[in-house]
Order: structure tokens, then C-alpha cells, then sequence
């Protein structure tokens, strides 16, 4: 699993990158749009996932350039890694893979159920009858 987490309008965001190829930049068409940063070109970058899983950042041909952990990209793909920075006009988008182990999706399972109102122990109970039945 791999994220984008970025500052936006005051708050930490966190964008899950479920596409073969998320578009980065101002416009509406791009997947993720980011509209609070006046230096963005309206398709400013891609991030595309490779065969293998590992992911590339693509600069679009960005009026103010994509960088690097602070270096500018030319026209060809370069591979991410985890906690790479990638900078466009003023935001910031920290790169973070992350491998989810059973126990680390059974924690988002019971926050997910929670944030939808079931209690804690009733989503506990719920999951020991699943194991036992």
C-alpha cells in the first residue's frame, strides 16, 4: 500500500494511491486535486505504479517543475521511495509505503466499524463469533 500525505488548507491529508497512474495538479480532471497552491500547473505530475508495484513520480511538463527530495525532474520517470519528498510549487507530498499485516487491517476494520457508529465491544463480539462460527 502506498500514500501521498501532503499539508492542505491547514490540515495533514493523507491520499491512498489506488491507480495505476494518479494525476497531480490543479484542474478538476486530476485525481488529486489540490487547488490552495497558486504555483501548481493544472497537470503538474503523475505518480504511476510499475509492473513490479514499485511506484514513479512523472513530471507533466509543469511550469514551475516537479523536484525530488530538491531535485528538479527531467522528462523521465524516477522511482519513489519510501519517505521521498516530492515537491510541487509550495505543497509537499511525502511518499510512504507500507506493508498491512492482518493485525494493522484488523485495527482499520474496527476503527472503519467505529467511525459508523457500532461500539467497540460490539464489533469485538462480532469478530469472535466470526472466528468461532
Amino acid at each position: 500500500m502506498a500514500f501521498l500525505d501532503y499539508m492542505s488548507e491547514g490540515s495533514k491529508t493523507e491520499y491512498r494511491l489506488v491507480e495505476i497512474r494518479t494525476s497531480i495538479g490543479r484542474s478538476p480532471e486530476c485525481l488529486l486535486q489540490i487547488v490552495d497552491d497558486v504555483e501548481l500547473s493544472r497537470v503538474h505530475c503523475s505518480v504511476a505504479r510499475q509492473a513490479n508495484g514499485s511506484f514513479v513520480v512523472i513530471d507533466e511538463g509543469a511550469t514551475n517543475g516537479t523536484y525530488l527530495n530538491d531535485q528538479r525532474l527531467g522528462s523521465e520517470p524516477i522511482l519513489l521511495r519510501d519517505q521521498d519528498v516530492v515537491r510541487i510549487g509550495q505543497t509537499e507530498l511525502v511518499f510512504r509505503t507500507r506493508d498491512v499485516g492482518r493485525t494493522t487491517m484488523l485495527f482499520s476494520e474496527v476503527a472503519d466499524e467505529m467511525e459508523s457508529g457500532k461500539g467497540f465491544h460490539t464489533i469485538m463480539h462480532e469478530i469472535v463469533e466470526k472466528k468461532d462460527g
